[in-house]
């Protein structure tokens, strides 16, 4: 009996298999070479999240919601953690399992995430890498013995955030219930929010190029970081150039 892993772009994957007449027990280590990325360019930062993720036989990775749990939970399963290392890369995960809870017609995936907010990294998460295209890139397989391997594939590049966070079911418009001009931007407050999803203040001089910038401060605002007012509201205090007139918004930053 054979064990079968798959390897992702960017992804270096590791097992081996231990046992007498069966697989019995399975440990596997997981690690990225980076340098790993956010959608906008920025390297990851320090103690940034990875997850280990089983994706069951003739399924794909759905997705991960804003609150880190993942979009399909019947076919989709967390196995562990990693955590980035200060180069910008996955450090090693290591995991002991019985044969059985993985079994090997599977599909292992390495999914980065964006969880930066305020305070840093560990907030609510507002994207994930891409790893469909990535699963089975590479297979290789290991025999009764003690047996790993260490691959690389692609352009040695590694992995990148670049979609967004999926949103939990029953999630409401938010809207901005006041603003507050200030000498450098103003004080806005957004009112129906919720405790699980990201907002995004944007703001623009010209409404008809439909253009949106997000100014300082009004980045990943989240409900459990920036507290509530009343238990409704959000408040962010917002930087921007002058000008004669200045609109604003808010966006739900998942999708």
């Amino acid at each position: 009996m054979k064990q079968t892993l798959s390897l992702l772009l960017g992804v270096v994957l590791a097992a081996s298999a231990f046992g007498g007449d069966s697989l019995g027990t399975l440990t596997m280590t997981a690690s990225t070479t980076g340098p790993d990325r956010y959608a906008d360019g920025s390297l990851v930062l320090a103690g940034e999240t990875y997850l280990l993720v089983y994706v069951d036989e003739n399924a794909a990775f759905e997705g991960v919601r804003t609150d880190g749990t993942l979009v399909n939970t019947d076919l989709n399963a967390i196995a562990t953690t990693g955590t980035a290392t200060g180069d910008a890369r996955c450090g090693m995960v290591a995991i002991q399992y019985p044969a059985s809870l993985y079994p090997s017609a599977g599909q292992w995936a390495l999914v980065l995430l964006d969880t930066r907010n305020a305070n840093g990294v560990g907030g609510l998460v507002v994207g994930v890498s891409e790893v469909t295209d990535g699963v089975n890139l590479e297979v290789v397989k290991n025999g009764m013995t003690p047996a790993g391997m260490s691959a690389q594939t692609g352009s040695g590049d590694g992995l990148t955030v670049s979609r967004q966070a999926k949103l939990p079911d029953g999630v409401t418009a938010p809207v901005i219930s006041s603003i507050e001009p200030t000498a450098a931007g103003a004080n806005i407050r957004v009112a129906n929010v919720a405790a699980s999803v990201p907002y995004d203040v944007q703001t623009t001089t010209d409404l008809a190029t439909g253009e949106w910038s997000v100014p300082d401060a009004g980045r990943s605002l989240q409900v459990a970081t920036h507290g509530v007012l009343g238990g409704s509201e959000l408040a962010a205090t917002v930087t921007a150039p002058a000008a004669e007139a200045r609109f604003f918004r808010v966006v739900i930053n998942a999708e």
